[in-house]
């Protein structure tokens, strides 16, 4: 019996066939060859001059080879972040400016197809591009220093980097109304990405392609520059040792996948919400990024005060994304809650809900409030150990109690007003632009109101503090500044112990008046 597969997909034939018949390939990759070949040119020069000038002291071949090895992939990583975008960025958007996207939607063609073979056109010639750069590669080999596991761990990220930028493409060029729109929210984007990365790639030397001595990796391969040193490093993660070059590829693979499933939603007619799938793998993105803040023994050390502020700053970047839609669906809300596969707003709640139990979780198996505990219990720590031990956990459990106690109630109330929000305009951007105006105001406002000296006196805005998720979590953790609230000047200020109680009755009552306005509102629409 003959068996035989068959991955034809019409899309990437003829995207394939119109780039790499034309002039445009072989000049793009003629340019990308002849740059590379010139920076390393020059850096060879560089190198020799240099050794001139060292005589006796001059460096070994095999530090040649790492320099060459660090200054193609650096190359490569700044190219790949410059070219991805411009194939992509485009690649939905210009046949709406074409007016040729409705003859590609009424085609037997699914909307997979449309996507996936665009985005894997454009990502399989950057791969042309890349591996075109072996013949440079190998000179690192004749040279020495450089590993075959290095050259391939390299490769394989900038790979992922490539997807990862694609797929960013795609998705702003799925809603966007013209090309440069998306080209320019594509490559703002990446930037973005790639400068808010720099720092996890800080502690690399370039000069000889290693890390400087006593740098603890942490995320080092999420920045596509860090590539090049991935093959022969591991990460830390709740002591266990798990290859850098692996955690790179897991979270950028998982993120561009994210951004493709929303190019895929967006251009899908008639709209079959793909909601389910797109929340689990977000929430699943957040569950990763949050283990590799909470399991890195050195960012925990660095960054103690990242942990704590995690869950609330999640829950109020989220709630706008999850909650918001146009209009609610038909029936009871609380039948809308339980129809999860449905995708709908309502639905979104049970989402964010889990994401906090996962934090949760987290948070009491790290145990992040040791010091804390310790100090609180310490009276008892020379005359009854174990009952000093037990008081420690006992606090642990009920300071994230009170944070856990938060994060809900601020997930209950704001995401009730994105609901109303959402019945109210029926239009999903504008609530969730309304949405995040109104979190922006109460989270960060009162921060930027009430920066003072020590000689200054807090003015009564001080007591908007009272209404930030965020600030009565920094109070309950004592990771907040106490002497920020104090009962100086016209202030009316109770102190911090007062925040979570204050913070959990507010939040809970704009729940309470957000649902009644809204089953108000879906009365008078039926």
């Amino acid at each position: 019996m003959a068996f035989s597969l068959s991955f034809e997909n019409p899309i990437l034939t003829k995207e394939l066939r119109t780039r790499m018949r034309g002039a445009k390939a072989f000049w793009i990759l003629l340019l990308y060859l002849g740059l590379l070949s010139v920076i390393l040119g020059g850096t060879y020069l560089s190198w020799l001059t240099s050794q001139e000038r060292q005589g006796a002291y001059a460096t070994q071949t095999y530090d040649m080879g790492r320099m060459f090895y660090g200054v193609i992939f650096a190359v490569q990583a700044a190219l790949v972040g410059l070219i991805t975008p411009a194939l992509t960025a485009g690649a939905l958007s210009i046949e709406r400016e074409q007016r040729t996207f409705e003859a590609l939607a009424v085609s037997p063609l699914s909307r997979r197809s449309i996507v996936l073979g665009k985005l894997t056109s454009s990502v399989g010639f950057v791969g042309l591009l890349l591996l075109s750069s072996l013949p440079l590669v190998a000179l690192c080999f004749l040279l020495g220093g450089v590993s075959p596991q290095e050259v391939c761990a390299a490769y394989v990220l900038l790979m992922a980097s490539a997807f990862l930028y694609g797929a960013t493409g795609m998705a702003y060029s799925s809603f966007a109304k013209n090309t440069t729109t998306s080209t320019v929210l594509t490559y703002g984007t990446i930037l973005l990405f790639f400068v808010g990365t720099l720092p996890l790639v800080s502690s690399i030397n370039f000069a000889s392609a290693s890390l400087n001595n006593y740098a603890k990796p942490f995320l080092l391969s999420v920045n596509p520059v860090g590539a090049m040193l991935a093959g022969n490093l591991t990460e830390s993660y709740f002591g266990l040792a798990i290859p850098s070059w692996l955690v790179g590829l897991t979270i950028n693979g998982l993120l561009g996948t994210i951004l493709t499933l929303v190019a895929l939603h967006r251009i899908e007619y008639p709209r079959t919400d793909r909601s389910p799938l797109l929340r689990g793998l977000t929430a699943l993105f957040i569950g990763l990024i949050s283990l590799a803040i909470y399991g890195n023994d050195h960012c925990h050390y660095i960054y103690s005060w990242l942990p704590a502020l995690l869950m609330p700053i999640l829950t109020v970047l989220l709630i706008p994304i999850f909650v918001s839609g146009e209009g609610l669906p038909k029936g009871s809300l609380k039948q809308a809650f339980r129809r999860i596969k449905d995708g709908n707003p309502v639905s979104g709640l049970f989402y964010g809900a889990s994401i906090i139990g996962i934090l949760t979780l987290v948070l009491l198996g790290r145990g992040e409030y040791d010091f804390q505990s310790q100090v609180l219990s310490n009276v008892h720590v020379l005359s009854n150990p174990e009952f000093s031990a037990w008081k420690t956990r006992a606090t642990d459990w009920f300071i994230v109690g009170k944070e856990l106690a938060i994060t809900l109630s601020a997930l209950f109330g704001f995401g009730s007003l994105t609901l109303l929000l959402s019945q109210k305009l029926k239009n999903r951007w504008g609530a969730m632009a309304l949405s995040f105006v109104v979190l922006a105001v109460v989270n960060f406002l009162p921060f930027a109101a009430e920066v003072n000296t020590y000689n200054e006196k807090h003015t009564i805005f001080i007591n908007a503090l009272y209404l930030s998720p965020i600030a009565s979590v920094a109070g309950n953790t004592g990771y907040g500044n106490s002497g920020m609230l104090s009962s100086d000047g016209d202030a009316l200020v109770w102190g911090t112990s007062a925040m979570p109680w204050i913070n959990i009755a507010f939040t809970s009552l704009l729940g309470l008046i957000s649902l009644r306005l809204l089953k108000r509102a879906r009365k008078i629409a039926a």
